[in-house]
C-alpha cells in the first residue's frame, strides 16, 4: 500500500504572518489581554473551589509546564482576596523530646 498520496509537502506545513498586518511595532504597544484564554471551566472550577468555606477540602490544578497555570490560579486568587476577610494564621512547632511532639497554634487574622 502506497503512502505516496500522504505526503504534505513542507511548503504546506509552514504559515507566513505579515507583521505589517498586526498593526503594532512592538509586542510592547498591545494592551495585555485580562483573564485567562480558554480556560473558562478550569477558572470556574477554580472559583467554586475557592467558595468553600469548610475544613478537608483542596484544590489540585495540573497541566503541563508552561501552560499558564500558576499565572490563571494566582490572578484569580488575587481577585477574589480582596472580597475576603484576612485568613488566620497558624504555625507548627516540634518540641525536642523523646518521642517529639508537635503543636500547632493559630493566630487571628491581622
Amino acid at each position: 500500500m502506497s503512502v505516496e498520496h500522504l505526503k504534505v509537502p513542507v511548503r504546506s506545513l509552514t504559515r507566513v504572518c505579515n507583521p505589517d498586518a498586526l498593526g503594532f511595532e512592538t509586542t510592547a504597544e498591545v494592551t495585555p489581554l485580562d483573564g485567562t484564554i480558554g480556560q473558562d471551566r478550569a477558572i470556574s472550577a477554580l472559583e467554586i473551589g475557592l467558595d468553600i468555606d469548610a475544613p478537608g477540602f483542596n484544590i489540585f490544578v495540573s497541566g503541563a509546564p508552561g501552560t499558564g497555570r500558576n499565572s490563571a490560579v494566582r490572578s484569580c486568587l488575587e481577585r477574589i482576596a480582596v472580597t475576603r476577610p484576612n485568613p488566620r494564621t497558624g504555625a507548627t512547632c516540634t518540641t525536642s523530646t523523646t518521642p517529639p511532639s508537635r503543636c500547632l497554634s493559630i493566630f487571628p487574622a491581622a
